[in-house]
């Protein structure tokens, strides 16, 4: 019928944010059990900073601490399966991520630009 599109991309997403968000720098957690001296209280504590742990992060990756959405990419797409896209992202990130609309896919009712 003329006017109708059928979506031949499905999406579901949700917002995370990499990393604990409870961690402190130079902090142990195991240092403030309550019992023991005062000194013990404070034996993690440092006035110095500490170099965070650190891992090397892929190319193109997300930095850690960064906001990121999870999105389950499915229909006519060349790779269907679950993406992670930096919050903000556009359903054209999205597709691409995915590899690109298929040969059967009508991407003409798709609006590219909407927010995931």
């Amino acid at each position: 019928m003329p006017g109708q599109c059928s979506s031949a991309l499905s999406l579901q997403s949700g917002a995370i944010t990499r990393g604990d968000p409870g961690e402190i720098p130079g902090v142990s957690s195991d240092a403030y059990s309550g019992q023991g001296s005062d000194k013990a209280a404070h034996a993690g504590v440092s006035d110095q900073p500490s170099a965070p742990a650190v891992s090397p992060v892929p190319s193109g990756a997300t930095p850690v601490g960064e906001p990121i959405i999870i999105v389950h990419v499915a229909g006519a797409v060349a790779r269907p399966g679950v993406y992670s896209l930096p919050l903000g992202a556009r359903v054209v990130d999205a597709l691409t991520a995915a590899g690109g609309a298929s040969k059967a896919a009508d991407t003409d009712c798709i609006n590219m630009a909407l927010p995931v």
